[in-house]
């Protein structure tokens, strides 16, 4: 944690002016690499802002500050047990890019440029895994706690990514129909799905005692009190592939399970329409979609025919 007052004073104004301005998944996404960018300059002895009275050479050291930030793997990784192994993918250095040129812009009016830094994460050659519908019902139907089997049918009904099914509020639910934000949007957009009535009792069950978020978890705190709050996006990711794990005997991803599974599955079936699978994938940009008919080797109509007025991300 950082403790030099000129550091600690930075984080407070951001979080006191920036944060309560940013989407919720980004608030939690871009709060740690913003410490941990601190943190690095207090161990470092160095300034957030070094010293030049010619802006353009301020930047460059900004520049080299920041390239050695991002070299400096021992740091970042002793700093970060939500990684495993030695390596940080490429990315997630993405993200704490954009969580520092955040800091950067709204506090210092610094604007910074990504083709100027180095970032060597590890490049993931994941390809996306398409379930079967019997592996599929399996997921569904195999836990028992309650909470849980409802995260995941709701989450694979509506094709949601972890961030948004683990931020769902209580109120986003109304009379049968869920109204999600989008998490990768550039704008505040939202989508909403209308539930099917066995999906729609348990969400009802569940909002008889809960309040705020939708989904929450017990967690021990070190005064060994046991205190609720609702779940993080990787934890969930982390506890479905134990789950994925104990269930079929191999570890799925849950985007592959939520997203690329549901939205393949759900190009296949002979009544699905193209726009059905663009609203319910949250995607802006219509081109998108047709990697889930290509999956399902389903044919769709001609783009300009199906979506007239494509709104292009």
């Amino acid at each position: 944690m950082i403790s030099r007052p000129d550091l600690v004073e930075v984080f407070d104004k951001w979080k006191e002016t920036v944060y309560p301005t940013l989407k919720e998944g980004t608030r939690s996404e871009y709060q740690k690499p913003i410490l941990l960018y601190l943190e690095w300059l207090e161990e470092n002895e160095l300034e957030i802002l070094p010293y030049d009275p010619n802006p353009v050479e301020q930047m460059a050291k900004i520049y080299r500050q920041l390239n050695d930030f991002f070299a400096d793997k021992d740091f970042l990784i002793s700093r970060m047990n939500n990684i495993k192994g030695t390596s940080i993918s490429e990315s997630y250095l993405n993200v704490m890019f954009y969580a520092i040129k955040n800091l950067y812009s709204k506090l210092f009016f610094r604007e910074l440029d990504r083709k100027f830094l180095i970032l060597h994460g590890k490049r993931t050659d994941h390809k996306p895994r398409i379930l079967t519908q019997k592996q599929v019902d399996l997921l569904l139907n195999s836990e028992r706690d309650f909470v849980k089997r409802t995260m995941i049918r709701v989450g694979y009904y509506c094709a949601l990514r972890a961030s948004e099914l683990v931020t769902l509020k209580t109120t986003d639910y109304d009379n049968g129909v869920l109204k999600i934000r989008v998490a990768k949007s550039r704008r505040e957009k939202t989508k909403e799905v209308v539930l099917p009535d066995d999906l729609c009792r348990e969400l009802e069950l569940l909002i008889e005692t809960e309040r705020g978020y939708m989904f929450k978890r017990e967690i021990e705190n070190p005064f060994k009190n046991i205190t609720r709050r609702r779940w993080l996006a990787g934890e969930w990711s982390t506890w479905f592939g134990d789950y994925s794990e104990r269930v079929l005997g191999e570890r799925v991803r849950w985007h592959d399970f939520a997203r690329h599974t549901r939205l393949t599955l759900y190009a296949e079936h002979p009544n699905t329409d193209f726009k059905d699978v663009l609203l319910l994938s949250g995607h802006s940009n219509p081109a998108v979609c047709l990697m889930y008919f290509e999956r399902a080797k389903a044919k769709v109509a001609d783009l300009e025919k199906v979506m007239p007025k494509p709104m292009w991300d």
